[in-house]
């Protein structure tokens, strides 16, 4: 999210975080998903078509 940060909340609604494994809290962890959601980027859910 970092390296992304100063871009504008259009670009950043484009970007998905994908390739996480069982150890990244984006997976399970409720306040994890809201923070990114929040900084205006989105994750891949299983299933999603990109």
């Amino acid at each position: 999210m970092m390296l992304f940060s100063y871009k504008s909340e259009d670009i950043k609604s484009k970007i998905y975080f994908i390739h996480m494994n069982h150890t990244n809290p984006l997976l399970w962890d409720p306040a994890t998903q809201t923070e990114v959601y929040k900084n205006g980027f989105n994750f891949a859910r299983q299933g999603m078509t990109l």
